[in-house]
């Protein structure tokens, strides 16, 4: 049994977490918003312009996992990372929201598409290295999901600033536009600071047994490993259609339940009970494991989400059960996905190095789902008639994308989820570790 890591050092770890949270958190509730309804951009081009991104940064995903595999510094082969990166990632966010208004449409889409691009290539050579860190400095199955709590709680605690803070920044403002610029210059801060936390959480550990990454050679092995499928499928199941939920969530609220001015008040308690609830969901992972308490999540979530598919006064006057309820089942959304990977990463990796490259090919399959998904969702949107407009001035959206906003936001997470839950009762890697038969893929790939 190996024993866990000091709850300091946890808290440095998790403490990185912050960069990514409220970076995407922003990203994902407000830049489709932001670009449809401040900027004026069609929703089919805002789609276009988030999966470009999204499929760039999905490119280098792997790239930059392997890259800090063969990285050789007195620092180790993570940390160097986690400084490098700050300012780019700082820079970049702000040039996100610094988009002016009153160009062509080309313009915007093509200043737009460079602005992403660029942030997303600088979270990429962060959070890839961040996350193969995390599994290196811990080495306990209980210990794993210890310290992707801690990630957790400052996840939801900054992604509920994420959620709640840029809309009373940017109504506090003359313009949106102006507004939106103010937000990303104040949040960039605690964005860029954050990198720096998990420096000090420690050098990895020394390999046990020199591997020479070959990136080519871990890509195949990865995808012939059982247990390693059915983790990213969890995994990238889970995290699509949370995406899915906050890039429609402010449309949602202000075109279906017509209350956009109770966005800050209902993200607030979402996220508090999220944040109440994470350490009931590690004493369950203790008591059962980390898939039953992940089943037992996902289906509290989707059950409860299906409920939005009520007309809107039903939804209204159950709006205060609905929320806490979906907060509870996002709390365990949040914390199992990301704990059970490390355990389907050794498998595939037989506890040799390579973390990286693994790690960037969970990003890049959950990045390239993610986009098409994001496209997907936005260019339906167009497809129903969704109508863009600048500065929020209010329109009047046709019945067929209000219903488009209705369905899309329920139906595609509940399957997502409901895939999750499949993979997650074939995943047998417990805290016994896994069955041998299972690791790697039979010649005709069946995954039971």
């Amino acid at each position: 049994m190996q024993n866990s890591i000091s709850t300091s050092r946890k808290a440095l770890y998790g403490a990185g977490d912050i960069m990514g949270t409220l970076a995407f958190t922003v990203t994902a509730l407000f830049l489709p918003y932001f670009f449809t309804d401040v900027l004026g951009l069609p929703s089919l081009l805002a789609g276009l312009t988030i999966f470009l991104g999204n499929f760039w940064d999905a490119l280098t995903d792997p790239f930059a996992g392997h890259f800090s595999d063969k990285t050789k510094s007195r620092f180790g082969r993570r940390r160097p990372f986690f400084i490098f990166m700050a300012l780019p990632i700082g820079l970049t966010f702000v040039l996100l929201f610094a988009i002016p208004i009153g160009m062509t449409v080309i313009s915007t889409f093509l200043l737009a598409s460079i602005a992403y691009i660029a942030f997303m290539t600088s979270t990429t050579f962060y959070l890839v290295p961040y996350l193969a860190y995390g599994m290196e400095i811990e080495r306990s199955y209980d210990g794993r999901t210890s310290i992707t709590a801690w990630r957790m709680l400052f996840s939801v605690g900054f992604g509920l600033v994420g959620a709640v803070v840029p809309k009373m920044i940017w109504e506090s403002t003359p313009t949106p536009s102006e507004g939106f610029l103010l937000m990303a210059i104040i949040l960039a801060i605690p964005v860029t600071l954050s990198t720096l936390f998990p420096f000090f959480a420690g050098r990895e550990p020394k390999l046990k047994k020199s591997h020479e990454s070959n990136f080519r050679k871990d890509f195949k092995k990865a995808l012939k490993s059982r247990p390693f499928i059915k983790g990213i499928v969890i995994y990238i199941a889970t995290w699509t259609g949370i995406g899915v939920v906050q890039t429609l969530l402010i449309y949602y609220f202000k075109y279906v339940l017509n209350i956009s001015g109770q966005f800050e008040i209902v993200i607030g308690v979402l996220f508090g009970v999220t944040i109440i609830a994470l350490p009931l969901w590690v004493f369950l992972s203790s008591k059962l494991d980390k898939r039953k308490a992940y089943i037992l999540g996902a289906a509290i979530f989707g059950i409860v989400l299906l409920v939005l598919l009520l007309n809107t006064p039903t939804v209204l006057k159950l709006l205060w059960f609905i929320v806490p309820l979906l907060g509870l089942g996002l709390s365990a959304l949040h914390v199992m996905p990301t704990a059970i990977l490390p355990e389907a990463i050794e498998a595939a990796t037989e506890g040799n190095s390579g973390e990286g490259t693994h790690y960037g090919i969970v990003t890049f399959l959950h990045k390239i789902c993610n986009a098409v998904a994001q496209f997907g969702i936005l260019g339906m949107l167009g497809v129903f008639g969704y109508i863009e407009t600048t500065q929020e001035i209010l329109v009047q959206q046709p019945e067929s994308a209000i219903t488009a906003i209705r369905l899309l936001i329920v139906l595609v997470p509940v399957i997502l989820f409901g895939i999750g839950i499949i993979f997650a009762l074939l995943f047998k890697i417990g805290r016994d570790g896994n069955n041998p038969k299972d690791n790697q893929l039979g010649e005709d790939g069946n995954l039971s």
